[in-house]
């Protein structure tokens, strides 16, 4: 017979844990199947030492992981992403702060493509959810500050010499102060919904007359601003939009110079040349954008080589690419038949940056599946590559006929060659009246 080790263990009757039990309910443990162990002595081994927990809930637990991914994702991640597309829309209408909105379009592709995940794209969500909420706050928490003020004003009005016109503009700058500390103090402590509700106003009292306070506040405002990596991703632009206008610089000049002035002729077939050009040039710069910002290499953007392996490895990513970056630019087009007024220009750059984001992201997730590949060299992935090339034919020649179209009814007039929505910033929408 087997030697073997006993285990006794403690038991829980009603709620209280007893001696343990003698004899037959001891715990058996076959010594043979540790070889070389030596059977020590009875063990007394409480119920917490062998992972025994007499309290735990799991179905309690279960339920609430279940109800806090629900709102994450059904609640906090639509905000914070409808948050971020205005925040570029906002960026994408101003002067030079446009070169940050392309770092940042240019940034989502170049982090799937090294990644090789849709979900590793979007970025700085929490910061734009939380200036989101700020915004929100702000327009909530100042309309009883407007509403004071009218009432001050119609009592001015009314009766000018009364009780309420004196007191109201008094109770209305009470109220703008209280208002401010309390947004700036939610905001010195994250800005975070919850601030909201329940500022915590006796740590204020303590913390506010402090001056180590005021400096904590503008290392914290500094390092927020910095989180954001506005410079890396207003230089990314930069280096992005003059890569591009390498690239566009011959086609959209030939089909500029060809289509004034109703030109035929050898203008004409020169112009078809230009046309060809500005295809192939479509064929391949959304993924050369997209693999420039995942290697941070201006060469990058000129090295086609790649392009074309990782095609070969990744046909149907990069069609879905090309397909999704043509056709959700086309709508862009649509709003520039009339010129945009300046103060809603920033209106038709929300719909850029909603449509521009996703085709970034799966022309990042085309070059890095593509990346990561190994061309199929069968029969089958031979067919599949040549079909795919047909059906990008279409699509390049069908946006290319658009964009002629738009040259005759856009605002911009043949600029818009250069104006390529579908690779730049809406520089178009700056030229509102």
């Amino acid at each position: 017979m087997s030697p073997a080790w006993r285990l006794k263990t403690e038991r829980c009757v009603g709620g209280t844990l007893q001696p343990p039990l003698e004899g037959p309910f001891d715990m058996l443990i076959d010594a043979e199947r540790v070889p070389g162990a030596t059977p020590p002595a009875i063990l007394d081994v409480p119920l917490q030492d062998i992972g025994w927990n007499l309290d735990a809930n799991p179905s309690g637990s279960r339920w609430k992981s279940i109800a806090s991914g629900a709102l994450k994702w059904g609640v906090v991640r639509p905000f914070q992403t409808a948050s971020l597309i205005i925040l570029l829309a906002l960026l994408s209408a101003l002067p030079v702060l446009q070169l940050i909105a392309l770092g940042y379009l240019l940034e989502v592709s170049g982090r799937v493509a090294r990644s090789g995940r849709l979900r590793d794209g979007l970025f700085l969500l929490d910061q734009a959810g939380r200036i989101g909420i700020a915004v929100v706050a702000i327009l909530i928490l100042t309309l009883p500050i407007r509403l004071v003020a009218t009432w001050a004003q119609a009592a001015q009005w009314v009766d000018p010499g009364g009780r309420a016109a004196a007191v109201l503009p008094v109770f209305g700058t009470a109220l703008v102060i209280l208002i401010a500390a309390h947004l700036g103090w939610v905001w010195f402590r994250g800005g975070r919904l919850r601030s909201y509700f329940w500022p915590r106003p006796i740590r204020f009292l303590k913390q506010v007359w402090r001056p180590a306070t005021w400096i904590e506040a503008r290392d914290r405002l500094w390092d927020f601003v910095a989180s954001m990596q506005l410079g890396q991703l207003f230089w990314l632009g930069t280096r992005g939009i003059l890569a591009t206008l390498v690239w566009l610089l011959i086609p959209a000049s030939i089909l500029i110079g060809t289509t004034r002035d109703g030109q035929t002729g050898v203008a004409a077939l020169v112009g078809i040349i230009g046309f060809i050009s500005m295809a192939i040039v479509l064929l391949y710069l959304p993924f050369l954008q997209a693999r420039f910002a995942a290697e941070n290499r201006w060469r990058a953007m000129f090295e086609v080589r790649p392009i074309r392996e990782a095609f070969r490895a990744s046909p149907v990513f990069f069609w879905l690419g090309l397909t999704l970056t043509l056709l959700f630019a086309v709508p862009l087009y649509l709003l520039k038949i009339e010129a945009t007024p300046q103060e809603v220009v920033w209106l038709p750059c929300i719909v850029m940056v909603a449509f521009m984001l996703p085709a970034r992201l799966f022309t990042g997730l085309a070059v890095g599946r593509g990346q990561r590949r190994t061309p199929g060299a069968t029969r089958w992935h031979k067919t599949l590559r040549i079909g795919v090339r047909l059906l990008c034919l279409p699509i390049i020649f069908g946006y290319l006929g658009i964009v002629f179209l738009s040259a005759f009814t856009s605002w911009d007039g043949l600029a818009t060659w250069f104006q390529q929505h579908a690779l730049l910033i809406p520089v178009p929408f700056n030229a509102g009246v």
